[in-house]
């Protein structure tokens, strides 16, 4: 969970689309400004994306260090209370749609049939074979 820390964490520290407020005792982290945040978020992915592309071990482990891995263990605990008071799990998986387009006699799509025709181990399995897939072919392209 250290990268949504780390977005949050950082765009407190470089933007001010968040503010962080207390009510009843509980803490909630309020977007208060969505045009700082898209453009707070666009740094941040612009900062990631040079760091992935140059390989900048350094960098990313300073972004992690500073923002994504300290936290506070008072907060951690009331979020920890609250969730436990839902009894909901950490993470949940679920089917994504499936979406097919319609199209007219010309080829233009005008509407989009939306179903849901398997399982999540049956549509993760897809997924597997998608990737696999589109692998080879960039493989077979570079080749």
């Amino acid at each position: 969970m250290r990268n949504r820390q780390m977005i949050v964490n950082w765009l407190l520290a470089n933007s001010s689309a968040i503010e962080v407020r207390r009510r009843d005792n509980k803490t909630y982290y309020v977007m208060v400004d969505a045009t700082a945040f898209r453009s707070g978020v666009a740094s941040l992915l612009a900062g990631v994306q040079r760091i992935k592309s140059e390989g900048d071990y350094s960098a990313a482990k300073e972004l992690f260090e500073t923002y994504g891995v300290h936290f506070d263990p008072e907060l951690r605990d009331e979020i920890v209370a609250r969730v436990d008071a839902l009894d909901l799990p950490s993470y949940t998986g679920f089917v994504q749609p499936r979406l097919e387009p319609v199209e007219d006699g010309n080829g233009t799509i005008i509407d989009i049939r939306i179903s849901y025709p398997q399982d999540l181990t049956a549509q993760m399995l897809e997924y597997a074979d998608l990737t696999k897939a589109t692998r080879d072919r960039f493989r077979a392209a570079a080749s």
